[in-house]
């Protein structure tokens, strides 16, 4: 909700001058044209609605030459340019309808489209440009990226030529993702090609993660595979899944299958779960119990007592303690004392019992006067 655009009537009670309101009118030219507004009636606030590209001009059409003849017929030329750049901004993909970006687009001259992208967009639309340049021209794309970085950070310009290379040489793209230090930026890049190996076939997805060595990297890329994959067909992920072997591997995926999995049948998840290396079955779990849970709380109890020694059991503990803290509030506190870890333990009471005595704080006093809690837990919530 923004303040009114400028009125173009003037009259005889407005004090601002007419040079002012043509310089405000000139302001707003760019929100009126890409947006539809409207008044909220009230402190002469509005909404302002953004048109899809393209479909802005149709209202323009009319927009411009009403406006035209509100100011007096003032300035023809001014309202012909207006109407000249909607119609280009409607039919060019870029976004600008100025002559550069008209006649250069980026299969044409990448560095002309990305120059003009920093000076008057901070950048805006470069990732597509440079994407769509690493498309046709890899070598050149990816030494202009590594020109323009600056810094020991991962190179964010690299993600765009990945995305762009990808399609049509995996294993390029792979390298330069190895090249990458761990950061937000390769993470993208392996979103980003484990899209593209998907949209490739199935068969061909689920063998690349195979070729690659480097077991960050090759994790990365099964979580992201396998998430997709659970998506079509769950049991499908699972075996997948399972058949990796390795339990850090696993692990990456486990709990977006195991989740995929408990939507259906919260059984054959738990199934899935004891499948799988050690180290991967409390992650797997983790996916499992808020379905289970909000089905059968001591039926969940009792499996995950079960997994009692599983590496990273904590884990296990305080997902059940969460999957059923507002429904049973009593058995969901008792279970934190399975927590072995004694300052997650600690914390963990805090947060679970906070919230608690939030709904009922009696309830909560009773229940930490009744159990052996940490000294610190029992002051605060019996005082």
């Amino acid at each position: 909700i923004n303040n009114p655009p400028t009125n173009p009537n003037t009259n005889s009670h407005n004090t601002t001058s007419q040079s002012e309101s043509d310089n405000n009118n000139n302001n707003n030219d760019n929100n009126n044209k890409k947006n539809i507004i409207i008044p909220m009636g009230y402190r002469g606030k509005y909404v302002s609605l953004p048109m899809p590209l393209g479909f802005h001009v149709i209202p323009n059409l009319g927009r411009i030459p009403t406006e035209f003849i509100l100011n007096g017929f003032r300035k023809p030329g001014d309202r012909l340019v207006q109407l000249f750049r909607v119609v280009g901004d409607a039919f060019n993909p870029i976004g600008s309808s100025t002559p550069l970006q008209m006649v250069t687009p980026t299969i044409v001259d990448p560095l002309a489209a990305l120059a003009y992208v920093e000076e008057k967009s901070d950048g805006r639309g470069r990732n597509d440009i440079l994407e769509t340049w690493a498309g046709q021209d890899a070598s050149a794309a990816e030494s202009w990226a590594m020109a323009k970085h600056e810094g020991e950070g991962a190179n964010p310009f690299m993600v765009a030529v990945i995305r762009g290379i990808a399609g049509y040489d995996m294993d390029h793209a792979s390298r330069l993702m190895q090249a990458m230090p761990l950061s937000n930026e390769r993470g993208e890049a392996i979103e980003a090609v484990a899209r593209v190996l998907m949209a490739q076939g199935l068969e061909a997805a689920l063998a690349f993660p195979l070729t690659i060595q480097d077991q960050s990297l090759k994790g990365g890329l099964v979580s992201n595979i396998a998430e997709r994959y659970a998506r079509q067909d769950p049991a499908g992920a699972a075996d997948w899944l399972v058949s990796l072997g390795e339990g850090e591997i696993q692990n990456r995926g486990a709990r977006q299958v195991a989740d995929a999995l408990a939507r259906a049948n919260p059984q054959e998840a738990a199934t899935f779960v004891s499948k799988l290396a050690p180290e991967a079955r409390a992650e797997a779990a983790r996916g499992v119990i808020p379905r289970m849970s909000s089905q059968d709380i001591e039926g969940t109890a009792r499996w995950v007592s079960t997994l009692a020694g599983t590496p990273n059991y904590d884990r296990v503990v305080e997902e059940f303690v969460w999957s059923c803290d507002s429904r049973a509030p009593e058995q969901s506190a008792a279970w934190i004392r399975g927590v072995s870890d004694v300052e997650q333990q600690r914390r963990l009471y805090h947060r679970m019992l906070g919230d608690w005595a939030r709904r009922d704080a009696d309830a909560v006093r009773n229940w930490v006067a009744s159990n052996d809690v940490p000294e610190d837990v029992q002051r605060r919530f019996t005082r």
